[in-house]
């Protein structure tokens, strides 16, 4: 893993970020062969098998972790969401993805692809967003009731995502041992994988995190990979260093193990303290080595939720910023398609040096 230490976007936001951001590209459905592909002609033709409009459906779950921290705050918090307008612009030509940070609208100008990611015109070169800036702690979420009533959408897609989030591979026993380990030792043994769980899936995921982020160690030189051994069963029971896709790779599926709908994520991690004031706007660049991949979980009534596994990451800091390689570089690619590894971790294809 290397960077070419090279600016990716400007992020404006017309007030000051109080946490750190996650902007969302690409995810992984199924890990096939080393690598994590998406669902998304799958999940469209269910959506029509279903009887669903698949425009209708696709916008619908773009909007709920939107529309469920906006519930959550009103029911269950103290104190007030913290609304913010951002606008993401691109430094790097013909770039087809379109980044979208969590929690926000999603504007006409994106296209909401597959289930769900997003793209643009190769020409947009700047996007606008209303979003909420929120880091919501998981325990405190898993609490959150799902509403009586929920629109047939939405009791359907519940249903589908525990049918298709939760796969795993051959073998893996490596991972097997783990998710046993930590059901056990923190009481987890009723997780199921069905519907109006939340409150396991909100512990699982708080357990799966601070154990991943204590027990592995970072670094961008992981050791050679053994002839077929599989890169992310070979970071849990052997190595146990590798970077962030090993990490998120290897939480989904111990997640997945344990009951836990869960999907692998990469795009771009955004640290509060890069803003600085610009006019009347604050204004962060964001550069190559921001690249990250993490986890989203699945909450009912709340959607895809961001999950920070990697060590240093787990603690607010990416340890590749000022710390990089000018000599190779990671030239970016639509991560709607799983790719090599000799790109940035925008990718879906998890392998060692």
């Amino acid at each position: 893993l290397s960077f070419k230490d090279v600016p990716v976007f400007r992020m404006y936001t017309d007030r000051m970020p109080k946490d750190k951001m996650y902007i969302k590209g690409f995810y992984g459905a199924q890990y096939v062969g080393g690598k994590w592909i998406n669902d998304g002609d799958d999940f469209e033709k269910a959506v029509k098998e279903a009887g669903f409009d698949v425009e209708e459906v696709k916008k619908n779950i773009s909007l709920m972790g939107k529309i469920g921290v906006e519930n959550y705050f009103v029911y269950n918090s103290s104190h007030e969401l913290y609304p913010m307008k951002a606008t993401l612009e691109y430094l790097k030509k013909n770039n087809k993805v379109a980044y979208v940070p969590y929690f926000s609208d999603v504007y006409s100008e994106i296209d909401i692809e597959g289930g769900v990611y997003y793209e643009k015109d190769k020409e947009l070169t700047k996007i606008s967003y209303l979003l909420y800036q929120e880091n919501l702690d998981y325990e405190k979420m898993g609490v959150t009731s799902v509403g009586e009533y929920q629109e047939e959408w939405e009791i359907w897609y519940e249903e589908y995502v525990c049918d298709n989030y939760l796969s795993l591979p051959g073998g893996m026993d490596g991972i097997k041992d783990i998710a046993k380990d930590l059901m056990s030792n923190n009481n987890l043994q009723t997780i199921e994988g069905v519907p109006g769980e939340n409150v396991l899936r909100a512990r699982a995921a708080n357990v799966v995190a601070e154990w991943m982020a204590k027990n592995m160690n970072y670094t961008t030189e992981p050791p050679s990979l053994p002839r077929n051994a599989d890169p992310v069963e070979y970071f849990v029971s052997q190595s146990k260093e590798g970077y962030c896709m090993h990490y998120a790779s290897a939480a989904t599926l111990i997640l997945r193990e344990m009951g836990v709908p869960a999907r692998y994520v990469s795009g771009y991690y955004v640290d509060e303290s890069g803003f600085k004031i610009a006019d009347k706007d604050y204004m962060n660049i964001i550069m190559d080595n921001a690249a990250h991949a993490w986890v989203e979980v699945f909450l009912d009534g709340m959607g895809w939720i961001p999950l920070e596994v990697t060590t240093t990451y787990y603690d607010g800091r990416n340890p590749n910023a000022g710390d990089l390689d000018d000599e190779n570089t990671t030239e970016e690619k639509d991560t709607s398609d799983a790719t090599s590894t000799t790109q940035e971790p925008a990718s879906g294809e998890v392998s060692s040096s």
